[in-house]
């Protein structure tokens, strides 16, 4: 339920039940002793927006591979989030990362050498300054405005990749919106305007 659990100063570590689908909208908000979230495998489907704010000593974080969908600012603030490979798992089944998700933790300090921040095998940031960027071959997503205010203008994508996704409004750059290359082909966007 939404804000179900928010605020538990006490609270140190969760294990979600198997039979627990969703995570509501800021259900744990700003557990502020929070260390550890762990899920069965076959559980989670989808974490709520907010889910995790500001649980600032959150840091190790396991979901099985049920997970579609991680909300908006899911993990905003969790400044204790930072390392990809032993304490934050992203499961290659998510459809949807939202704005913001990991805003704020140390995961989006990480960059590969293009500029991109990935979490998993979403790319869910860029360094502010970048104007060209090359998605991995491994990246299956890019998550909601992972280059808002950014200098992207250039994205090219390479004729083997394994991208499904990607989320609208990533590419909205006050109407302005980067070039796409696959390869050395260029692609057309057409996007309405993205509302904010």
């Amino acid at each position: 339920a939404d804000q179900a659990l928010s605020g538990l100063a006490l609270l140190e570590e969760v294990y979600l039940p198997a039979d627990l689908k969703y995570i509501g909208a800021y259900a744990f908000y700003r557990n502020v002793n929070l260390d550890t979230v762990m899920a069965e495998p076959n559980s989670v489907v989808s974490i709520g927006e907010g889910a995790f704010a500001l649980c600032e000593l959150l840091q190790y974080v396991v979901f099985g591979d049920d997970v579609k969908t991680i909300g908006d600012m899911a993990f905003y603030g969790c400044t204790k989030l930072d390392n990809l490979e032993d304490n934050v798992i992203v499961p290659d089944t998510v459809q949807s990362i939202g704005n913001r998700a990991f805003y704020g933790t140390r995961l989006s300090e990480k960059m590969d050498e293009s500029g991109l921040v990935y979490v998993g095998n979403w790319i869910v940031g860029c360094h502010k300054n970048q104007s060209r960027v090359t998605i991995s071959e491994d990246a299956i997503g890019i998550a909601t405005y992972a280059f808002a205010n950014t200098a992207v203008s250039n994205i090219t994508i390479p004729t083997r990749n394994k991208l499904k996704y990607i989320m609208l409004g990533h590419l909205s750059k006050e109407n302005n919106y980067p070039e796409l290359a696959y390869e050395t082909v260029k692609l057309e966007v057409t996007m309405g305007k993205t509302p904010y």
